[in-house]
């Protein structure tokens, strides 16, 4: 069996936010890119679709749960990738605004590399039997 490399989207306009993700799914045998908004996240997905997309909520051009709710609506299997928001909103109830908006989950910043890890594999694997 041939273990294809999945591809991983990080949309953070933070530069260290993008660079502490990186590191944490350096070991995954993935493929990463980053954006810095919301909107360049949806065309690259539209143009080149991704296995895994970690959103930023708060981010500039086109914030988070707008871009959510965009790749959601696409036309095609692309509308279906797992999305998690990494976020530094941790009020009570946001996560379930994040989830009514369609991402698949929720970690709160600042974040550690078993959160990210754990999530990365189960929405891998997820995302490889749907």
């Amino acid at each position: 069996m041939i273990k294809m490399t999945k591809k991983i989207l990080i949309a953070e306009d933070d530069p260290v936010g993008q660079l502490v993700l990186e590191k944490f799914l350096k070991d995954e045998r993935v493929r990463i890119s980053c954006v810095d908004n919301g909107e360049d996240a949806v065309t690259l997905h539209e143009l080149h679709g991704f296995d895994l997309i970690f959103m930023d909520i708060r981010m500039p051009r086109m914030d988070g749960l707008s871009a959510i709710k965009r790749i959601r609506k696409l036309n095609d299997e692309k509308a279906r990738v797992p999305i998690i928001c990494v976020t530094a909103y941790a009020m009570d109830g946001d996560d379930k605004k994040f989830l009514k908006a369609g991402a698949d989950a929720y970690i709160a910043k600042p974040f550690n590399k078993e959160q990210i890890t754990a999530a990365t594999a189960t929405y891998l694997a997820s995302a490889q039997t749907a």
